[in-house]
């Protein structure tokens, strides 16, 4: 059995091919213009691969079963767009599933080893937002939409919310609020590695804020190990002090993170949907 496994980022969507060989890479959310054409870019691109099954992890809110895209702030071309509509169209004798991207980060850190399936483990991704879901007893816990039943990017926070402070988008505004233009969390880490102090204390203070932010989600959830990716976590050299004097709780960083969520879309692919959800209520 053939697998094609998408990862839908803020900026780009990250792919791994399973079959006689195996494959991964990545291509921008964008068009060379600069404007989103993410799903003809993505039927484009899955064109090339003849696959059995095709599974696709995305951020929310989305709705998992038409594969339809509910975000505004961003993803925009996936909105009201049933991604799951277009590509059955056009590739009827495919499999195809959908998986909240925080669900096949945590499931590819199983998959990989980097923590236990028997274990009671949360996942915090730092990505172009603040991902966190919670694994027990060996399953996600969900709502009703498949969604991470309780999530951290929207937790209140000082005088905003958890993403405000601690999110690729949030290291980025407060270089700019420094004067520092940078485009992207990588830039910024490697002007703070080569001696700019001002943004070495901004990696310094979102460690301490997740720190804060993981406090208080341990109390909520009660989770004994924290499992940290994202693409931001690459820069978790300049994150780790500022967590480690704030937050006790145990932690394992992912060894890569942008193979993570495709290893947990493969694992999803060969086992299977059923029995990985636990669905509990909102409150």
């Amino acid at each position: 059995m053939s697998v094609l496994a998408l990862d839908i980022g803020g900026t780009a969507v990250k792919y791994g091919c399973f079959g006689e060989s195996t494959e991964f890479g990545e291509f921008s959310v964008k068009d060379s213009d600069g404007i989103e054409h993410l799903p003809e870019k993505i039927l484009g691109f899955i064109s090339k691969y003849n696959t059995d099954r095709i599974g696709i992890s995305v951020p929310g809110p989305f709705d998992f079963s038409s594969g339809t895209g509910l975000m505004e702030h961003k993803l925009k071309s996936l909105y009201k767009i049933s991604l799951k509509e277009m590509i059955e169209k056009r590739f009827p004798y495919t499999e195809l599933f959908f998986i909240h991207d925080a669900t096949a980060f945590i499931l590819g850190g199983i998959y990989s080893g980097s923590i236990l399936s028997n274990e009671n483990v949360s996942g915090v991704m730092l990505g172009t937002g603040l991902g966190y879901v919670h694994f027990a007893d060996g399953r996600v816990e969900v709502n009703k939409n498949k969604t991470p039943l309780k999530p951290l990017w929207n937790k209140p926070y000082k005088d905003g919310i958890a993403e405000n402070y601690v999110s690729a988008t949030a290291i980025i505004n407060k270089a700019r609020a420094k004067g520092y233009l940078f485009d992207g969390v990588r830039e910024i880490a490697t002007a703070a590695r080569e001696g700019k102090r001002e943004l070495a204390e901004i990696f310094l203070e979102t460690g301490e804020q997740l720190g804060e932010l993981v406090i208080s989600k341990q109390k909520e959830d009660g989770f004994e190990k924290l499992f940290i990716g994202g693409q931001v976590s690459r820069a978790w050299d300049l994150m780790k002090p500022g967590f480690e004097t704030i937050c006790p709780i145990s932690y394992v960083l992912s060894e890569d993170p942008s193979k993570c969520p495709i290893w947990g879309i493969k694992h999803c692919a060969e086992m299977g949907m059923d029995g990985i959800y636990k669905e509990g209520k909102e409150q």
